[in-house]
């Protein structure tokens, strides 16, 4: 187990871990399991879409939206029906 008591704020050493993280942990070290957790693909993203989240970076985009996401996105005229945009599935879900 790591010890963070010497590198962190006191206060913080009394906080519990996260029953989700510690959910992760051991479905990491179980078989024939599949981890649905922390959006973590098992695929490389594709070049096509790595390159605009430079470009993107480029143009300052650097911050964090709102939690309804960017308006100009959601107003989209182009985007399909069906088709949902969020910053993520907990914020959509409640």
């Amino acid at each position: 187990m790591i010890r963070y008591e010497n590198d962190m704020n006191p206060a913080l050493c009394n906080v519990k871990p996260s029953g989700i993280r510690k959910f992760f942990s051991i479905a990491e070290e179980m078989d024939n399991v599949i981890s649905l957790g922390v959006g973590e693909p098992d695929f490389l993203t594709p070049w096509h879409i790595r390159r605009e989240g430079i470009d993107s970076l480029d143009r300052g985009a650097t911050r964090y939206t709102a939690n309804a996401g960017l308006l100009s996105l959601r107003q989209e005229p182009s985007m399909p029906a069906g088709i949902i945009c969020s910053t993520g599935l907990k914020i959509r879900c409640w």
